[in-house]
């Protein structure tokens, strides 16, 4: 499961045992997606009612940064989108992303189109050896 750094150091508190935040990038084959859509497309993450509103944000910003200038990037919770089928049908959007949690929530038919994507993340690897370092842990 992922959690944001602030929300686990609040469960945790300020004493041991020791938590560090390890940054997250969407995973090279979604980042490669992203990268053949054309100039101007328009993107859609949807986001789960029940998630919270700074991974929500992360998540936006994490995104944001691959598509860059050329590629536009909207965001709407599940709740938004009246009739999701439609929409998809429409092609307003070269591509709809699911937050993992969304993900769950919409139905296989839905998942299997092929404009939807589930955004999974991986750990950056420059990241974890500066935990690894952080933590003492040698090889």
């Amino acid at each position: 499961n992922e959690h944001l750094y602030e929300d686990v150091r609040t469960v945790v508190g300020k004493g041991t045992p020791d938590v560090f935040p390890v940054r997250m990038r969407l995973d090279k084959r979604l980042q490669q997606r992203i990268n053949r859509l054309p100039a101007r497309s328009r993107a859609l993450i949807v986001t789960s009612n029940e998630s919270s509103l700074a991974g929500d944000r992360a998540l936006l910003h994490n995104c944001q940064r691959l598509f860059g200038r050329t590629r536009r990037l909207h965001a709407k919770a599940l709740s938004e989108i009246p009739d999701l089928a439609a929409l998809l049908k429409s092609r307003r959007y070269a591509l709809v992303l699911f937050s993992p949690l969304a993900w769950e929530q919409t139905p296989t038919r839905i998942r299997r189109m092929p404009s939807v994507a589930r955004v999974a993340t991986e750990p950056d690897p420059p990241a974890l050896e500066g935990v690894r370092i952080a933590a003492g842990v040698l090889f």
